[in-house]
C-alpha cells in the first residue's frame, strides 16, 4: 500500500497531526514529499477534533508503555481486500501501517490499559517521544497465521532469487519499425559463432530472436529458426550494418512510395528526418489511393442505380 493509498478514504489534518482515522501521527516525522501531499488537502479542525480527544486522553493519563509491539505471527488472508495482519499476543495490527510507521523511524508500543482494545502508542526510535496513536484491528483465525520470522526469511529468499533472475537480463536497444525502444532482454544461446537474444519472458518458438549490431539489438529470425539463420549468416558472411544501410537506401530511394521505411533503421543510421519525410509522402499517397478507390466505387454504384432507374 502506498502512502497515498493509506489516505484514499479519509484524510484529515491540522498544523501538527494527520490522520486517516485508523492512525494519527505528527507531521514532523513525515518525509518532505509526504508532507507536501498532505498539505495539498484542506485542513479540517472540526473533523480532527474527535481524533484529538484520543490524544488528549493519552496526554491526561500519560499511559505507560507495557511493551514494544514486535510481530510474532503474520496472517495473510485469501481475500486481498482484507489487510495482512501482524500479531503479538492478543493485539492485531495492519501490516501496511506497521511498515509505514517503522519506515519513519518510529516504534509501535502496547500501552497499559484496563480496557481493550486501546490504541497503541507511536514513539520515535531514538528518544521515545510520543508522536501518535494506532488503532488495533479485529483479529482473524490465529491458526492460519505463520511465524513472522519465517515470513521475513521467505521474503529475503524471494528477494535474493529475484536479484539472481534479474542478473540474467539487460536493457537492450531494440530496432523496430516504429523506432528504437529499450527492452529487457536475455541471452538465448550461441550458434555457429553467432549470439542470439530474446525479449524477457519471450522464449516461445514463434518469438523473435535478436542479434547484436553495434550495441543495438536487431530482430533477425524466429527462435525456432535460429540454427538455419546462424548457418546463413556464416555462409553469406552477412554484415548487418551494411544490410540495414542497403535496405534503408533501397526503400527510401524508391519513387513508387509503396511502403514506408523503418523508423528503427532510420534512428540507427541517424537519418530519422529523411524517414519521417518519406513516410509522410507514403501516407499521403495511400490516402489519395483510398479516396480514389472510394470515388470509383461510389461512381459505379451511381451508374448501376441509373441503369435500373433507381437513384
Amino acid at each position: 500500500m502506498s502512502f497515498k493509498d493509506m489516505f484514499a478514504n479519509k484524510l484529515i489534518h491540522n498544523d501538527q497531526y494527520v490522520s486517516n482515522t485508523f492512525f494519527i501521527i505528527k507531521k514532523e516525522v513525515l518525509t518532505p514529499k509526504q508532507l507536501e501531499y498532505i498539505n495539498q488537502h484542506p485542513r479540517s479542525e472540526m473533523n480532527i477534533n474527535s481524533i484529538n480527544n484520543a490524544l488528549n486522553y493519552y496526554n491526561a493519563h500519560e499511559k505507560e508503555i507495557e511493551k514494544k509491539f514486535e510481530p510474532k505471527y503474520i496472517l495473510i488472508p485469501e481475500d486481498i481486500i482484507i489487510p495482512d495482519t501482524l500479531i503479538n499476543g492478543d493485539t492485531f495490527i495492519n501490516k501496511d501501517y506497521y511498515d509505514f510507521i517503522k519506515s519513519r523511524h518510529c516504534n509501535i508500543c502496547i500501552l497499559k490499559s484496563e480496557t481493550k482494545p486501546y490504541p497503541l502508542g507511536i514513539f520515535t526510535d531514538n528518544d521515545y517521544q510520543f508522536v501518535g496513536l494506532l488503532m488495533p484491528i479485529k483479529g482473524g483465525n490465529i491458526k492460519e497465521a505463520i511465524p513472522y520470522e519465517d515470513y521475513i526469511e521467505k521474503q529475503k529468499e524471494n528477494f535474493i532469487k529475484k536479484q539472481q533472475e534479474n542478473e540474467k537480463y539487460f536493457m537492450g536497444k531494440c530496432i523496430h519499425s516504429k523506432g528504437i525502444k529499450r527492452k529487457h532482454m536475455e541471452f538465448i544461446k550461441e550458434c555457429e559463432g553467432v549470439k542470439f537474444y530474446c525479449l524477457k519472458n519471450s522464449k516461445e518458438a514463434y518469438d523473435q530472436a535478436y542479434i547484436e549490431v553495434n550495441d543495438y539489438m536487431l530482430p533477425t529470425t524466429s527462435i525456432t529458426n535460429i540454427e538455419n539463420a546462424a548457418k546463413q549468416i556464416q555462409e553469406e558472411n552477412i554484415d548487418f550494418h551494411k544490410w540495414i544501410e542497403n535496405f534503408f537506401n533501397n526503400r527510401i530511394n524508391s519513387t513508387t512510395y509503396e511502403c514506408g521505411v523503418s523508423l528503427g533503421y532510420a534512428q540507427y543510421l541517424n537519418r530519422e528526418e529523411e524517414a519521417i519525410a518519406y513516410n509522410k509522402i507514403v501516407k499521403e499517397k495511400k490516402q489519395k489511393e483510398r479516396e480514389e478507390e472510394y470515388r470509383i466505387k461510389e461512381e459505379q454504384r451511381l451508374q448501376k442505380k441509373r441503369g435500373t432507374g433507381k437513384i
